[in-house]
């Protein structure tokens, strides 16, 4: 039995050895599959089976203060940068998913490329972060484009999610 069918998620096999390997290895893996092919329900289960965290970002609409937090105004007070963190903000996430990354403000885009390679962010560690994974349409849909280069190369692997009739 593979390890996806015991979550509840079915027809997924094609994927599973990818996926587990960057997870074991804790490199951060994308995601590419049609709508509606499970890509963030599969994010889901997996931080739950793993106890983390989980939180999904969407690359299309998050800003850069969403993810960092604010600069606390204490801290410039006494001429020093900190930011003050928020619900959505990166500092305490264990397990995050960079949903609709295709459809990312290309400045966006490009403050995810520390995240998911290193872990950073404005060079401040991440250190409850575990696992990051990142989802995408194939390119050439309806608002999408093709990654940067340099943001594709984060990933230590591209996985193509099956479509749903794919799936048995």
């Amino acid at each position: 039995m593979s390890l996806l069918r015991g979550l509840g998620l079915y027809g997924l096999e094609p994927v599973e050895d990818a996926l587990l390997a960057g997870l074991v290895l804790g490199d951060p893996v994308l995601l590419v599959g049609d709508p509606g092919s499970a890509k963030t329900l599969l994010a889901r289960r997996l931080a739950g089976a793993l106890g983390l965290n989980f939180i999904a970002y969407d690359a299309g609409k998050a800003v850069f203060e969403d993810l960092i937090g604010f600069p606390s105004p204490k801290a410039l007070s006494e001429g020093r940068v900190e930011y003050a963190p928020t619900p959505l903000s990166l500092w305490d996430k264990e397990f995050i998913l960079v949903d609709e990354l295709s459809r990312a403000n290309p400045s966006t885009a490009n403050k995810w490329l520390e995240v998911i390679r290193s872990r950073q962010i404005m060079g401040l560690p991440l250190p409850a972060l575990k696992v990051i994974l990142a989802a995408m349409n194939p390119p050439g849909g309806v608002g999408t484009v093709a990654l940067d280069l340099a943001l594709a190369d984060r990933f230590a692997f591209h996985v193509r999610v099956p479509t749903a009739w794919q799936m048995t």
